[in-house]
């Protein structure tokens, strides 16, 4: 039976996608294509280097709850064109060497943004890296982050490092003593008590743009 309700086309699925696709889904016939195969809680995830377990609950694989549970299609593969005229998108499913037309009425991009200052992919440690290209550039290319296996492969990676550091009680330097800069440096005081930590900013106290009393107890 084909259905009378027009296409909408999500692209990313982090928070503003997977919300954008449970709001339409009852008025339209929902697609929404991630270059990875599952969803992951960024703002958890300095936990899951210091304690690689915890990944479990900072993730789960799309197709398990957009399917299975939400009721919308999941297209796992990498958008690489789009065109707004012809209300077409280039897609290249994960396991195919050729691109799919995937036609839509509407069209939201949530595709979500990389922060890292040094690489021209925006590559950092705290997001998976999942485009084709920047994979092929990648500081750890031997890794395939698309797959949630090896997003957990790399955490537990990341994690070995900093378990050696701290049995050699080596001196660790962050860099940045705002939200993520001081979560961090805390992260590893916990769990990793013989590190000697230092943490620096270019502002005169930690947690600069909140109120005295916040940077006061942070110190």
């Amino acid at each position: 039976m084909v259905s009378d309700k027009r296409r909408a086309l999500v692209i990313g699925g982090g928070f503003s996608g997977m919300f954008a696709a449970n709001e339409l889904k009852g008025r339209f016939d929902v697609t929404l294509v991630d270059a990875k195969e599952y969803f992951e809680y960024t703002p958890g995830i300095l936990r899951a280097y210091v304690k690689p377990g915890h990944y479990d609950a900072l993730s789960f694989t799309y197709q398990s709850i957009l399917e299975r549970t939400m009721g919308i299609k999941f297209l796992w593969g990498e958008v690489k064109q789009l065109d707004g005229e012809k209300q077409i998108a280039h897609v290249k499913p994960m396991f195919s060497d050729h691109e799919e037309e995937v036609a839509f009425d509407y069209c939201v991009i949530a595709a979500g943004c990389t922060f890292g200052l040094f690489s021209k992919w925006g590559e950092s440690l705290w997001a998976p890296t999942v485009n084709e290209g920047a994979i092929a550039e990648s500081e750890w290319k031997h890794i395939d982050e698309r797959f949630i296996e090896g997003r957990r492969r790399h955490i537990f990676e990341e994690h070995e490092k900093l378990a050696a550091l701290n049995k050699k009680k080596a001196t660790v330097l962050v860099v940045g003593a705002g939200f993520i800069g001081v979560e961090w440096v805390t992260e590893l005081q916990h769990y990793f008590p013989n590190l000697k930590l230092t943490i620096m900013d270019f502002l005169p106290k930690c947690l600069g743009p909140l109120p005295q009393n916040a940077a006061s107890y942070c110190d």
